[in-house]
């Protein structure tokens, strides 16, 4: 009989999602989860999120030296990444501080089954 490896799940999509970064920041290790819009709006994320969904679009398309100044004080010495993705047919970003540097490999289908189950 094949067990539920998840600890923590909800019904409720926004609560799922939280649920699943904070798995994916402790099983690789990142400080810092989030998703965020392509405007740089916490959309769900891991505590201290909030600065890396802001910084995402940056990132991104980092276009000079002030851009360069706010990823900086962002991530301080740790690394800042960032993934597009297309959730629920929008374009968004995963962003992770610190840890491993390969994106949750799940994360994209995983993310996508939460929003479509508030639909």
């Amino acid at each position: 009989m094949p067990t539920d490896r998840r600890h923590a799940r909800s019904a409720r999509p926004a609560e799922a999602l939280e649920h699943y970064l904070r798995a994916a920041a402790t099983r690789h290790g990142y400080l810092a989860v989030a998703l965020a819009d392509v405007c740089g709006r916490l959309l769900a994320g891991t505590p201290g999120a909030q600065s890396i969904a802001q910084a995402a679009p940056l990132v991104d398309a980092a276009r000079g030296r002030e851009d360069l100044r706010v990823i900086d004080g962002v991530r301080g010495d740790q690394p800042l990444r960032v993934w597009s993705v297309l959730i629920g047919g929008i374009s968004c970003y995963l962003a992770t501080l610190g840890g491993d540097p390969v994106p949750p490999h799940d994360a994209p289908v995983a993310l996508n089954r939460m929003v479509a189950a508030a639909a």
